[in-house]
């Protein structure tokens, strides 16, 4: 098995590449910015997939991969017109030139549970979009480009809709580090909606759901990624607590207003049954590996 793999300093990029170390795959990976901690199997690119040179589709045609993992993503954490834009120019662009090597038979890549309407609760892949935000537009307008090429080059296509994915290596500004950091300074995060629900994945399980799609011959299709649990925030915030042992009172949240929305969350009928794919590691486990990484 081969694989060219995109996005590999992101923070799913950085936990998959500690997968697919301990698999047997060759590695082709693009990067804009190297460094020396890639696994022994994988070989590298510089490069920019917005910009890829001729050299570089060279090597790509001679690497020759069966699989395109593409997590790449321009601009995280800027959601707004602008970059959504430049993400799906750069896509396209990009896409288009991969399905012309004729190697490639599957393609994954990462969609989000945004592109899902709001307040609808369980969130079923065969639901009709209605995209509410720049980024879930641009989203939907890479899938539905890509649906179309992958049919005209015979090429499976696996889209998967993660929900609020949390672990290692994730951005600091984030929910889970910004609170385990203030915690850490001694300080009281400061959390606004305590009672704000949300469908918490952990990278592991995330990671795990990816192998068995560049395993399994003959997949296609949209699959959600979630717990299909919805947590609140406040709990969140309080097991945390328990984990780092503190009691203070100083640092116990107020009683939040109740907020009247109905959190969305992933129906994973689809992707047990096509990929026997079910979430492992529960929102207690998942705070543990957290604090043990932050405080380790």
């Amino acid at each position: 098995m081969k694989i060219l793999i995109t996005g590999l300093n992101g923070f799913l990029g950085k936990n998959i590449s500690e997968y697919l170390n301990n698999q047997n795959f060759e590695i082709l990976a693009i990067v804009r910015k190297t460094n020396k901690n890639y696994p022994k199997n994988f070989k590298i690119i510089k490069g920019d997939i917005q910009n890829l040179s001729i050299a570089n589709i060279n090597k790509i045609k001679k690497f020759k991969p069966n699989t395109l993992l593409n997590l790449a993503w321009y601009g995280i954490p800027d959601f707004s017109y602008k970059n959504s834009l430049k993400n799906i120019e750069i896509h396209l662009n990009f896409l288009n030139k991969i399905v012309q090597i004729e190697s490639i038979n599957k393609i994954i890549m990462t969609g989000s549970c945004w592109e899902y309407p709001d307040h609808i609760g369980r969130c079923k892949e065969t639901l009709k979009n209605k995209p509410l935000s720049f980024f879930a537009w641009s989203k939907n307008s890479i899938y539905d480009y890509l649906k179309i090429i992958a049919k005209i080059n015979d090429i499976n296509l696996v889209w998967f809709r993660i929900f609020f994915m949390y672990g290692k290596y994730q951005k600091n500004e984030s929910l889970i580090p910004s609170i385990i950091n203030s915690l850490k300074k001694s300080k009281k995060p400061n959390i606004l909606n305590p009672g704000h629900k949300n469908d918490f994945i952990h990278i592991d399980d995330v990671c795990r759901a990816i192998l068995i799609a560049i395993n399994k011959k003959d997949i296609n299709g949209i699959f959600n990624i979630g717990s299909g649990i919805r947590t609140n925030v406040g709990k969140i915030y309080n097991k945390l607590l328990i984990e780092l042992n503190i009691s203070n009172k100083s640092y116990k949240l107020k009683k939040s207003n109740k907020i009247n929305q109905i959190a969305n969350y992933a129906n994973l009928n689809k992707i047990s049954s096509k990929l026997k794919w079910f979430p492992k590691i529960n929102i207690e486990k998942g705070l543990k590996k957290m604090v043990n990484f932050y405080y380790g």
